[in-house]
Formats: C-alpha cells, sequence, structure tokens
C-alpha cells in the first residue's frame, strides 16, 4: 500500500471505531485512554507491518475499496451481501490411513 495521505490519517485519527480499537489494545500494553486520545494520529500514520501498511493506509483503502466501508474490525461485504470469511492460517489436514 502506498504511504496515507494526510486525509486518510485524519479520518482514521478520527473514526470513532478505530478509536475505540486502539484505546482498547493500549490498555494491553499499560497506556491510558488519554495516552491513546492525545496520540491518535501518530498511531495512524507510521508502518505497522514488514509491507509498510499504516493504520491510515488500510482505513483509506477499505474505504475506497468497500461500499458500504465496514468499521474497523468487521469483514467486509461481498458482493451478494455476504461476509468475506475471516482470514485464517492454513493448517494441514492430518488422516491416518485406515488399518
Amino acid at each position: 500500500m502506498a504511504t496515507p495521505t494526510s486525509a486518510a490519517i485524519i479520518a482514521a485519527s478520527r473514526d470513532s471505531d478505530l478509536l475505540a480499537r486502539m484505546v482498547a489494545l493500549g490498555a494491553t500494553i499499560g497506556l491510558t485512554q488519554a495516552d491513546v486520545e492525545s496520540a491518535r494520529t501518530r498511531l495512524a500514520a507510521p508502518p505497522v507491518d514488514s509491507e509498510g501498511n499504516t493504520v491510515a493506509s488500510v482505513y483509506e483503502y477499505a474505504s475506497a475499496t468497500y461500499t458500504p466501508t465496514p468499521r474497523p474490525g468487521e469483514n467486509p461485504l461481498r458482493r451478494d451481501g455476504h461476509a468475506h470469511p475471516p482470514r485464517t492460517r492454513h493448517h494441514p489436514r492430518v488422516t491416518t490411513a485406515p488399518s
């Protein structure tokens, strides 16, 4: 994903659902709601994975790709109105040979 626009950073930092998720995750590392709220723009801008994606760039991508835009944490709807299944790790099926 490309570097997010300033508009995407602002939009992501103002989204109340996304802020609630940031506050919940921040609590797991000892941040208070005030800590997260005061840093939410800074939290939306830096890369969060090895591919350079940011909270804001993913937010911007979802806004441009899905109608309606899913709330943070929700699976987007497919064109047929059903939610995409959540991504899971592929675990090889273990089978045993019949005895």
